[in-house]
């Protein structure tokens, strides 16, 4: 797998645990303003897409087959999603 795929595959990963903490998390803030809530799912939104941006930015540029397997097998990317997301 390519580091610019493995990028991709790592944020579709890294969405979807946020968007599965959120809901686990549901009845913690459930009692938060739905404007509070809103506030909450976007920094987790932004803290997700900062931490995919900054690996997936050293998978590309590392150019480094053994680098990219690693952190694939890790966080368990199999490369088969057919996620189409953009490049950040």
């Amino acid at each position: 797998m390519s580091g610019e795929t493995a990028a991709r595959e790592l944020q579709a990963k890294f969405d979807e645990i946020r968007s599965a903490e959120l809901a686990r998390l549901q009845k913690r803030i459930a009692p938060l303003s739905i404007e509070h809530r809103t506030e909450v799912e976007a920094i987790a939104a932004e803290v997700i897409d900062a931490i995919a941006a900054h690996l997936g930015g050293a998978l590309r540029q590392s150019g480094e087959p053994h680098l990219v397997d690693a952190v694939v097998s890790l966080f368990g990317v199999s490369g088969e999603s057919t996620h189409d997301l953009p490049a950040r």
